[in-house]
C-alpha cells in the first residue's frame, strides 16, 4: 500500500488528506487515479474504489486502508495499457477485477459489469506495482493487494487461493 504521511511524519494523514494532496494537481490524467482499498470490519470483505466520495473516511462496515496504486480511467494517452473489467456481486458483496474480458463478458453468475479501468500489462522495475488477486472459497470473496509482503502472507493462509496478477498499477 502506498503510504501518505504528514509533513512532520509524526502522524499518518487521513485518506481525505491524501486525496486532497492528489487533487491539488488535478486528476493526473497521465498518472492515473488512486485505487483505494477499505478493509471490512467483518474480517473478510473489502471494498475497492477509485471514488473517494463513495466511502470517504469509512462507514459502519469499512475502514480506509490506503491507496494501492493508480489505475487509468481511459487509455487514450497510452495505448500500451490493458483493460481491466470491474464486476460486483450484490449477493456475496464480492468485487471482481479481471483482465480477461471474455471471462464474465457484460456480467454473469450474479456478477454485474460496472466499468472498465486500465493498467499496465507488465512491470517496469520502478514505477509499477502488481495488482495481485486471491480468492476465498468459503466466504466467496476476492482479495487484492499491491504489497509484496502482504501477498506472501496471503499465500501462506490456507483459506486464500492465489489467482495471479491482474496487471500493474502506476506507483507515481
Amino acid at each position: 500500500m502506498l503510504a501518505c504521511m504528514s509533513e512532520d511524519e509524526e502522524r499518518p494523514l487521513l485518506l481525505l488528506d491524501c486525496i486532497g494532496i492528489y487533487n491539488v494537481y488535478g486528476r493526473y490524467r497521465n498518472k492515473g487515479v488512486p485505487f483505494l482499498r477499505y478493509k471490512g470490519k467483518n474480517g473478510y470483505s473489502n471494498y475497492y474504489t477509485t471514488d473517494y466520495n463513495e466511502l470517504m473516511e469509512g462507514n459502519d462496515n469499512y475502514v480506509p486502508d490506503g491507496i494501492m496504486g493508480r489505475v487509468f480511467i481511459d487509455n487514450t494517452k497510452d495505448n500500451s495499457l490493458i483493460a481491466m473489467a470491474y464486476y460486483f456481486n450484490s449477493k456475496t458483496k464480492d468485487h471482481y477485477y479481471t483482465n480477461v474480458l471474455s471471462e464474465l463478458g457484460m456480467g454473469k453468475d450474479d456478477y454485474e459489469f460496472i466499468r472498465l479501468y486500465y493498467l499496465y500489462p507488465d512491470a517496469d522495475g520502478k514505477t509499477r506495482l502488481p495488482l495481485i488477486r486471491f480468492f476465498n472459497e468459503e466466504s466467496q470473496q476476492h482479495f487484492y493487494t499491491s504489497d509484496a509482503t502482504e501477498a506472501v502472507k496471503m499465500q501462506k493462509d490456507r483459506f486464500w487461493q492465489y489467482e495471479g496478477t491482474v496487471g500493474y498499477l502506476n506507483l507515481n
